[in-house]
């Protein structure tokens, strides 16, 4: 008999249950996959709008069509959806605001 296979307390390698370990490692990568794809979809809006220079409704636009894509290939679920509607409505108010304002001082002027 192998000494690595039975010790004396009855174990048997392989044959430990493992479900617990599984969640939370399941868990923890949805954590990590939640985590690079807001930053990536952060990285990107800031770089397009501020860096390069293109409209941020667009940008706004495609960077929401970003986050569908993501979500469905990385299949993080609907409450991916529920939080990047929530975000792209944030922004876009946020962008509206920007708009507002920046046109309020160049009239006043």
């Amino acid at each position: 008999m192998n000494a690595h296979a039975h010790d004396e307390s009855g174990y048997t390698h392989g044959q430990m249950e493992i479900a617990e370990q599984s969640r939370t490692w399941k868990g923890f990568m949805q954590i990590v996959w939640w985590g690079a794809g807001l930053v990536v979809l952060t990285l990107a809006y800031i770089t397009l709008v501020f860096a390069v220079g293109l409209p941020w409704f667009g940008v706004l636009i495609g960077t929401f069509v970003l986050a569908l894509v993501m979500g469905a290939v990385l299949k993080l679920g609907g409450a991916w959806i529920v939080v990047s509607v929530i975000l792209a409505v944030i922004v876009g108010i946020g962008g509206v605001i920007a708009e507002l304002t920046k046109a309020a001082i160049a009239g006043g002027g």
